[in-house]
């Protein structure tokens, strides 16, 4: 129920992203003075992301009802704020919004007929670009490392409809892309990216729980600006 409006939660989270260094930049001469501003940047990005296919179980009062859910194609997008350390190295904090549609509970003994799993993470990412600040094309591999804000399994249909939730579980990512310097101050840049933030567990009404495993690989698009 939380991520019914994909658009409005992405506007949202990006403006919550973006908001803290649109003060600093209105503030901050004296940074800007030490080359601090020139520095930093402002990424967006959006993408589609595919969750594997698993077993989701639903613990209802002790009695345990498995079901091997297929997921749809995806949707993932939101933003990013980072500073680049130095010609190679740049660290950012970034808000990304996931989510993909259940449309099959096969083999079920779960009675749904469909569903959504959908999640909103906060991650720290260190990244390595190769090359050096004059070449327009860069790849780069990183890492991150972070807290999943809100995940929500949304069960639809049948006698097991239900809402499941949780925050707070960590969750770890890699990545790898090229960025494409369009000038020097936005680029454009294409990424495949693994989100890991293995088995949990979400509180649905009364005693029930659902379980299930949550990995993500997604091909995302971005453009970036470079203050």
């Amino acid at each position: 129920m939380l991520f019914r409006n994909p658009v409005s939660i992405l506007a949202r989270r990006t403006a919550q992203v973006i908001t803290p260094i649109a003060f600093f930049l209105s503030t901050g001469v004296d940074a800007r003075a030490g080359g601090l501003v020139d520095r930093l940047y402002v990424e967006l990005q959006a993408g589609a992301g595919w969750l594997y296919g698993h077993d989701v179980v639903i613990d209802d009062e002790g009695t345990e009802l498995e079901s091997d859910v297929d997921f749809d194609l995806g949707v993932i997008g939101g933003g990013a704020v980072g500073i680049d350390i130095n010609d190679n190295w740049r660290a950012e904090l970034e808000y990304m919004y996931r989510r993909n549609d259940a449309d099959d509970f096969g083999g079920s003994q779960i009675d749904a007929d469909s569903g959504d799993f959908a999640s909103v993470a906060i991650m720290a990412n260190a990244e390595y670009r190769f090359g050096t600040p004059d070449q327009a094309l860069r790849p780069y591999v990183g890492a991150g490392i972070g807290i999943i804000e809100e995940i929500d399994f949304d069960v639809e249909g049948g006698d097991d409809a239900g809402e499941f939730s949780d925050r707070g579980d960590l969750a770890f990512q890699l990545m790898a892309g090229t960025d494409y310097a369009l000038s020097p101050s936005w680029s454009l840049a294409a990424e495949l990216r693994y989100f890991d933030a293995g088995s949990v567990k979400l509180d649905g009404d009364g005693d029930r729980e659902l379980k299930a495993d949550y990995r993500v690989t997604s091909l995302l698009l971005g453009v970036r600006y470079n203050f």
